[in-house]
Parts: structure tokens; sequence; C-alpha cells
């Protein structure tokens, strides 16, 4: 007994037909480049690796409401948050992890000991 195998044709759809710009970000110097992103979990802050910076963005308003620069000289790797929101990682090409929490949640935590 010979096994056949039936090739059904397949519907062809190009990426344009497939996907379409829901909302755009454009950082205020566009000569930088973004080297990672990532949603925060609750999906109202975009968290953005920007060269050797993080920043964050509101998704509403689509304002940088941080900006901070801690990877020397390097490119930032890759970014990642914290399941709530509360705080997130970040990895450069310095070969650092940076472990970032709210500075207001850290008041809490502090007062509490």
């Amino acid at each position: 007994m010979t096994a056949s195998l039936l090739f059904e044709p397949v519907l062809k759809l190009s990426f344009q037909e497939l996907f379409v710009v829901l909302h755009e970000l454009h950082a205020a110097d566009a000569t930088e480049k973004i080297t990672s992103l990532a949603w925060s979990p609750d999906d109202t802050m975009l968290l953005l690796g920007v060269e050797c910076a993080v920043k964050i963005y509101d998704v509403q308003s689509g304002h940088c409401t941080l900006n901070v620069i801690k990877h020397d000289f390097c490119a930032v790797g890759g970014v990642t948050w914290l399941p709530n929101s509360s705080g997130f990682f970040s990895g450069g090409l310095d070969a650092k992890v940076l472990c970032w929490v709210s500075t207001k949640l850290l008041n809490q935590v502090i007062s509490r000991y």
C-alpha cells in the first residue's frame, strides 16, 4: 500500500492584506534607533530600548514619561516588564542586566521594615 499526499490550493495573502498600522509613535529624535520593546502587562505603557537609553511611553497620550540612560555607550539589547508593571529589566551590550523598580513601590517597601 502506498501513501499518497493530497495537496490543496493555498490562499496566499500579502503582508499588507493581513496587517495594518494601528498606532505610530515617533521618537523626539528621529535618528534614535529602537533596539527592543515590550508592552506593559496592563497595556498602558510601551517600554523601549533606544540605543543606550530606556524609555517608557504612555500609550494613550503617546508621550515619553521616562527617559533614563544607564547602559554605558552600548545599545540596549532587550527589555521586559515585571508581571505587575511595577518595574522592568533591561539588558545591554555593555554586559549589564539592570532591574528597575518604581521608587514609589521601593519607598513603600522600605517604610514597612
